[in-house]
C-alpha cells in the first residue's frame, strides 16, 4: 500500500491519475485489513499530491470520485454499511467545491439511516457542514446553510446523540440569526455558551465565540442584542492579546458597530478612529486579499460615524471617498486579470448574478450618506456622491438596465443574436443553478445530479460566446459597462438643451441627481426608498393590472367605483394622479431648475423607478379627483411628458 502511494506521489499527468486509481482499487481491496492510520495517510497523500494545477471537480478529480462512488454503491448493494460510508467520505474533497455541502448531507443522512451517526464518516461530514456552510454564509447563501444544518440537527436529535463540535453549534447559530428566525438563533447561541463553559474550552475560544455572536447579530441588524456579547469579545481579547492587536482591534470594531447601530455615533467613534491606523500598518505588511477587504470595510463604517457626529462631516465624506477608491481600484485589478480557466470565469461571472450583492459595494452607498452630511461644507460632496451613484447602478441594481441596453446597442445583426445567446445561457445557468442547490439537499441524488450536468452544459456554452463577442466586437465591452464619469465630463458632453436625470436608492434613502450644461443639482428624500417604491407600484398595477398586489387591486377597485363611468373607463384601469404627483414633487421638483423645459432629459433609474415610465408622472397638483377617469380631468392634467 505504501509502495503504491509512494510511486502516486512521484508521478504526473495520466500516470499518476492510473495511480491514484490503482491505489483506490487497492483500497477497496484491502480496507478492512488496513489500520485507521494506514487509512487515513493514503486518504491524505492523494488529496495533496493530485497536481496543483487540477481543479477539484474538474475531469480528472471526477475519474477519481466516479470510481470511489463506484465502490460507495458496490458496498450499499453488499451491506456493507462501513464501507459505503467511508467511500462516500474518501470522496467529498474530490467534489467541485459547489457540490460539497450537498455531499456532506448525503454522508450524514445515509449514517443517521444506518444508526451510525457516531462514526468518524459522520463526524466528518459533520466537521464538512461546518467548514461548507461558513464559506457559504460569506457568499450570502444563508438559507442554504440553515436548511443543511435544520436537518443535521434534527438527524443528531432523533438519535439522541448531543453535537459536541463547538463550531457546527456556531454555524448553526450564525445561520439561524442571518435568515432571522431569532429565537431559534438565540437559544442555539445560548447552548454553545454553556456547551463551553466546560474546561476542555479556552479563554481564546469562549472569546471567538461572543466575537461571533456579536458580529452576526450586527450583520442581522439587531444591534441592541450584539452589545453585550460584543463588550465581553473586546474585554476579554484586550485582556488576551493585548490593545494594539488586530483581533483586539476587530472585537472591538463589533461592539462598536453595535453601539452604531443604536444611534450612539459619539460613543462608537473612538473606536474605529483608533483601529483605523492599526488596520492600515496591517495591510501595509500584508499581501492577503482580506486586509484590503477589512479596510475597505473598515473606512465605510469610520466614514458613516463621522457624518453622523456634528462638525465631523467632512471628515466622514473623506473616509467615505478613500474606501470607494480602494474599491475601484480592486474591482479594476479583478477586471483586469486573467482567469486561468475562461470556462470558470464565465460560469463564475454568471452564477454571481444569482447572489447577494457585494457587500463592499456600501463604500458607493456610504460616499452618498456621507456626502448629504457634509454638503455645503469645504470639500465638494456633489461630484463624489454622483460617481458613487454611477458606481453602484453599474455593479448592483443596473443589471437589469444593463442588461436591456445590451440588447438596444446590439441591434439584430451578427452582435444582437451573439448578446440574446450569452444573455440566455446566463440566465439559464443562475435558474439551473438555484435549482441544483435547492436539490443537492434533498433525498433524490440522481435527479441533483441531472440538474448540475444541465446547468454545467449551460455553462459551456458562455465562455465560446464571450470569446467571440471580445474577438469580433471588441468595443461592446465598453459601451455596455462603462467606468463612472465626473460632473465637469458629462456637461461637456451635453448640448445647451441637454439634461441628465439620475435616480436610485440607497440604504432606505432616495437620491436624484440632474445634470445640463450649465448646472448640477442633486436631493435625498430621507427614508424615502419605500414609501417611492410603494407610489411606483400603485402607478404601475394603474397601467398594467397583471402587476397589481392585493392591497393595489382593492385600491384601483375602490376608485372606479366613484364617480361616473366615462369612454377611458371601459378600456384602462384608473389612473392615480396624486400619487403621480407625489413622486414628481419627491424625485424632480427638487432637482428641477438644472432640467431644460423645453429639451432631451437622459434618464438613468435603478430600483423600482427604472420600471415606470417617468412621463407618467405629473408635474403640477391635479384639481378634483385625483383618481378620476372623466376625459376633460385627464387632458387638464400637467403630465410630465
Amino acid at each position: 500500500m505504501r509502495a503504491a502511494a509512494d510511486r502516486f506521489e512521484k508521478l504526473d499527468g495520466e500516470e499518476q491519475v492510473q495511480a491514484a486509481l490503482g491505489v483506490i482499487d487497492l483500497v477497496a481491496q484491502y480496507r478492512t485489513r488496513l489500520s485507521e492510520r494506514t487509512l487515513s495517510n493514503t486518504e491524505t497523500s492523494i488529496w495533496i499530491y493530485f497536481r496543483s494545477d487540477r481543479e477539484p471537480g474538474d475531469a480528472e478529480y471526477q475519474r477519481l470520485t466516479n470510481r470511489m462512488r463506484e465502490y460507495a454503491t458496490r458496498a450499499a448493494a453488499a451491506k456493507d454499511i462501513d464501507g459505503e460510508l467511508y467511500f462516500l467520505d474518501f470522496m467529498g474533497i474530490g467534489l467541485a467545491f459547489d457540490q460539497r455541502l450537498g455531499h456532506a448531507r448525503l454522508l450524514h443522512r445515509r449514517a443517521a439511516e444506518y444508526g451510525k451517526l457516531d462514526s468518524s464518516a459522520a463526524r466528518s461530514a459533520r466537521v464538512s457542514l461546518e467548514i461548507y456552510g461558513r464559506d457559504l454564509l460569506e457568499q450570502g447563501r444563508y438559507a442554504e446553510v440553515a436548511r443543511a444544518l435544520d436537518d443535521t440537527f434534527a438527524e443528531l436529535e432523533a438519535a439522541g446523540i448531543r453535537n459536541d463540535n463547538w463550531e457546527l453549534q456556531l454555524r448553526y447559530a450564525e445561520a439561524l440569526t442571518l435568515v432571522r428566525r431569532d429565537e431559534e438563533s438565540d437559544r442555539v447561541f445560548d447552548e454553545l455558551l454553556a456547551m463551553m463553559e466546560a474546561p476542555r474550552y479556552s479563554d481564546g475560544q469562549r472569546q471567538f465565540a461572543n466575537n461571533q455572536i456579536s458580529y452576526y447579530r450586527n450583520v442581522a441588524g439587531r444591534f441592541a442584542a450584539a452589545e453585550g456579547p460584543g463588550r465581553i469579545a473586546m474585554t476579554e481579547s484586550e485582556r488576551l492579546d493585548g490593545r494594539d492587536d488586530i483581533g483586539t482591534q476587530k472585537s472591538r470594531y463589533n461592539f462598536a458597530l453595535a453601539l452604531l447601530g443604536q444611534g450612539k455615533a459619539e460613543e462608537a467613534l473612538p473606536y474605529f478612529e483608533e483601529a483605523l491606523p492599526l488596520q492600515l500598518a496591517v495591510e501595509r505588511g500584508s499581501n492577503r486579499y482580506d486586509a484590503k477587504t477589512d479596510t475597505i470595510i473598515l473606512l465605510t463604517t469610520l466614514a458613516r460615524a463621522r457624518a453622523q457626529v456634528k462638525g465631523r462631516e467632512e471628515d466622514g465624506l473623506v473616509a467615505a471617498i478613500d474606501a470607494a477608491d480602494r474599491l475601484r481600484a480592486k474591482r479594476d485589478a479583478g477586471l483586469a486579470s486573467n482567469d486561468a480557466n475562461p470556462a470558470v470565469a464565465a460560469l463564475a461571472k454568471a452564477v454571481a448574478r444569482g447572489t447577494r450583492r457585494n457587500p463592499q459595494s456600501g463604500a458607493f452607498d456610504m460616499v452618498m450618506f456621507a456626502g448629504w452630511a457634509a454638503r455645503g461644507g469645504k470639500t465638494g460632496a456633489l461630484n463624489p456622491a454622483f460617481l458613487a451613484a454611477q458606481d453602484l447602478t453599474l455593479t448592483d441594481a443596473g443589471d437589469a438596465i444593463n442588461e436591456a441596453a445590451a440588447r438596444a446597442i446590439a441591434g439584430t445583426g451578427p452582435l444582437g443574436e451573439l448578446v440574446r445567446q450569452r444573455q440566455d445561457a446566463a440566465q439559464a445557468v443562475v435558474s439551473l443553478t438555484q435549482r441544483y442547490r435547492d436539490q443537492s439537499l434533498g433525498r433524490d441524488e440522481a435527479k441533483a445530479a441531472a440538474l448540475r450536468a444541465e446547468r454545467d452544459a449551460a455553462a459551456a456554452r458562455l465562455a465560446p460566446l464571450d470569446a467571440r463577442i471580445a474577438a469580433e466586437f471588441p468595443d461592446y465591452a465598453t459601451l455596455v459597462a462603462p467606468k463612472a464619469v465626473d460632473v465637469a465630463t458629462v456637461q461637456a458632453l451635453l448640448d445647451a438643451d441637454e439634461a441628465v436625470l439620475m435616480l436610485l436608492p440607497s440604504e432606505g434613502h432616495h437620491y436624484a441627481f440632474a445634470i445640463s450644461r450649465t448646472a448640477a443639482l442633486w436631493h435625498r428624500v430621507d427614508d424615502g426608498a419605500a414609501p417611492i417604491a410603494a407610489d411606483v407600484a400603485r402607478l404601475k398595477c394603474r397601467i398594467d393590472e397583471a402587476t397589481c398586489s392585493l392591497p393595489d387591486y382593492n385600491a384601483l377597485l375602490d376608485a372606479e367605483a366613484r364617480g361616473d363611468k366615462s369612454a377611458i373607463d371601459e378600456r384602462y384601469p384608473r389612473y392615480d394622479r396624486a400619487a403621480a404627483w407625489r413622486l414628481y414633487r419627491q424625485l424632480v421638483a427638487p432637482v428641477a431648475a438644472a432640467l431644460p423645459e423645453k429639451g432631451r432629459i437622459y434618464t438613468v433609474a435603478s430600483g423600482p423607478v427604472a420600471g415606470l415610465p417617468l412621463a407618467a408622472l405629473v408635474a403640477s397638483a391635479p384639481a378634483g379627483d385625483p383618481e378620476s377617469g372623466a376625459e376633460a380631468d385627464l387632458a387638464a392634467t400637467d403630465w410630465l411628458a
